[in-house]
């Protein structure tokens, strides 16, 4: 059977990474729900606008899901923070994926994005741990509300992370 696995949750969570590092233990193909936008994310958030954006990205995701449920194959996509924020794309994500919200505090979030992180703009102009803050307040019900699985990454390193996510689909 193919299971299509989407990681959801704020940038710097480790959707990318820990998604990655899962396929590959799992043998299981990768998708970056980013890599499939057609241009660069903040280049697209910057140039046209939010609501193009997530037009853009629901549509990719539509795409991406479409293109896993008739694979052979298993995948792990690794969705953008912001891709729940359209209700038909939360309703694919909890309908036709095993979801799962990687959970993380602000101030953690802030820690591993530092000040190296200028590939996205600012979406509230705020420090980084304020602007996660802010941006969590309104996405946490909408990860929820995807996800059928949360796991709490504040403490976990990537392989910690994996193992939490391959026990889980194995049980």
């Amino acid at each position: 059977m193919t299971v299509i696995l989407s990681l959801v949750g704020a940038r710097c969570s480790g959707k990318t990474t820990c998604g990655r590092a899962l396929a590959e233990r799992l043998g299981w193909s990768f998708v970056d729900l980013d890599d499939e936008l057609g241009a660069p994310a903040g280049e697209l958030l910057s140039g046209r606008g939010e609501a193009v954006f997530r037009r853009v990205e629901a549509r990719a995701l539509r795409r991406v899901v479409e293109a896993a449920a008739g694979s052979e194959r298993s995948t792990v996509l690794a969705t953008g923070g912001g891709a729940v924020l359209d209700a038909g794309s939360r309703r694919i994500l909890r309908g036709r994926t095993r979801c799962v919200w990687l959970r993380c505090e602000p101030r953690v979030l802030a820690a591993r994005m530092g000040t190296t992180d200028v590939s996205r703009p600012s979406l509230t102009g705020a420090p980084p741990a304020e602007e996660f803050s802010t941006v969590l307040e309104l996405r946490a019900p909408l990860y929820a509300a995807a996800a059928e699985h949360v796991v709490d990454v504040d403490r976990l390193g990537p392989g910690e992370v994996v193992g939490s996510l391959a026990d889980w689909l194995a049980s």
